[in-house]
């Protein structure tokens, strides 16, 4: 419950910055699958070679992968604003 008030709040703030708001879902979708994928494990696992396959740990690797995803549109997006912040320095320095 304090993750998703802070998660709320975090939102709330920072609204119109578009780079916090791929954090936020990342977070938010790992949060939200982790407790799907609680009160979806119902059964005892069965013995297999490969445990993290098994339905409500397979929504925990989705989770995760989401997060990764989003963090990594997150880092590119902050690459291609620093990326034309330089291209304008270099433009107007050259045409000064």
């Amino acid at each position: 419950m304090p993750f998703g008030v802070s998660f709320v709040a975090l939102g709330r703030r920072v609204r119109h910055h578009p780079l916090i708001r791929f954090f936020l879902y990342g977070s938010l979708a790992l949060y939200l699958l982790s407790i799907w994928s609680f009160f979806r494990n119902t059964e005892p696992v069965p013995f297999t070679p490969l445990p993290e396959l098994i339905s409500p740990y397979s929504l925990l690797v989705v989770g995760v992968l989401a997060q990764s995803l989003c963090y990594a549109a997150g880092l590119s997006y902050r690459n291609k604003l620093v990326h034309q912040e330089k291209t304008r320095r270099r433009s107007s320095s050259s045409s000064s």
